[in-house]
């Protein structure tokens, strides 16, 4: 017998109590990450940074305007336009099972003072980066 009684357990224990440890900041971190993904997606959009916002989405939502990002020439100035002088505030952060996050925002357009509601959903793709893949307005 190479160690006293009780060792194992006690290592055993000391495994979970690291593993309850670490979870949580791991939660955080994924949180954190969906949150910069979202911010960053609307200062794309302010900014009519169609290759951002492409590198930004995947999916359902990719598929839906990627003719638009692609070959409209004059959605970049729409997208200045539109927002310029707008602010988003991150309202809600979802963090679903398997990989999926739903993040509610506000978005007040400059001038207005009734701020617009967005969800947007997203999911974890290769090597652990959120995309956004669905976009829609909320009320």
């Amino acid at each position: 017998m190479c160690c006293p009684s009780g060792y194992d357990d006690m290592r055993k224990y000391r495994v979970l109590l690291v593993l309850l440890l670490l979870l949580p900041m791991h939660a955080i971190a994924q949180k954190q990450d969906v949150e910069m993904v979202a911010m960053s997606f609307f200062d794309a959009t302010s900014a009519g940074n169609v290759g951002q916002i492409r590198s930004l989405i995947a999916g359902p939502l990719l598929e839906s305007v990627k003719v638009l990002l692609k070959e409209n020439k004059e959605y970049p100035e729409f997208l200045r336009d539109r927002y310029e002088g707008a602010t988003a505030e991150i309202t809600n952060v979802s963090m679903l099972s398997d990989g999926e996050a739903l993040v509610d925002m506000a978005v007040t357009f400059q001038g207005g003072n009734t701020p617009s509601y967005m969800r947007l959903r997203m999911s974890q793709h290769k090597g652990g980066r959120w995309r956004i893949v669905e976009q829609r307005q909320v009320y």
